[in-house]
């Protein structure tokens, strides 16, 4: 029952820690492109363009909200292995933190690669894309597209990376070996 208990907490958790990400991570690719949230992202989610801030806020909410539901069940029903609350409490916050990282890092990655391959290509590159007739500056638009997509792809990676490192953290219990935060 307790770990019941813990794992929908840990469900809920993830959901505010993306949601958190979400906010922080829109209002930093704001500044890189405003006319990625008022010509695209205020549409897609029906934004009035006046609120700025507080309509960047909310999109990054409404867009990462329900990867912290995928991730906290994912990784919480793999939490269930642990052998008790408290190794399964260190397991899941141990997956949080390397979701977390490999998600920032794909997303950096993903922030190069704009600025050394896509920034170099012509429009025409780019005709399959949702990109308005009217963006004054494509290549910010486009760096912003591809840290959006990239942490997303960084998300999923996290996800997998989290459920084996709690496979691979209960054998290493379960082996009697010494392990660093037990």
């Amino acid at each position: 029952m307790k770990k019941a208990k813990n794992f929908i907490f840990f469900v809920l958790f993830w959901i505010a820690c993306c949601a958190v990400f979400g906010i922080v991570h829109d209002q930093i690719t704001y500044t890189i492109s405003e006319e990625y949230y008022t010509k695209f992202k205020f549409i897609q989610f029906y934004i009035n363009n006046e609120t700025n801030r507080f309509g960047v806020a909310l999109v990054g909410l409404l867009s990462t909200w329900w990867m912290g539901l995928i991730i906290g069940i994912i990784l919480g029903l793999v939490g269930l292995i642990q052998k008790n609350i408290k190794e399964m409490y260190q397991a899941t916050l141990e997956s949080l933190i390397i979701v977390f990282l490999i998600t920032v890092l794909t997303e950096l990655f993903g922030f190069l690669y704009a600025q050394m391959y896509l920034m170099h290509q012509g429009r025409d590159y780019f005709k399959s894309w949702y990109i308005p007739e009217d963006i004054l500056n494509l290549k910010n638009y486009i760096t912003v597209g591809m840290m959006h997509n990239f942490a997303y792809l960084g998300g999923f990676l996290g996800i997998l990376f989290g459920i084996v490192w709690q496979i691979t953290r209960k054998k290493i219990l379960k082996s009697g070996k010494r392990y660093i935060n037990t």
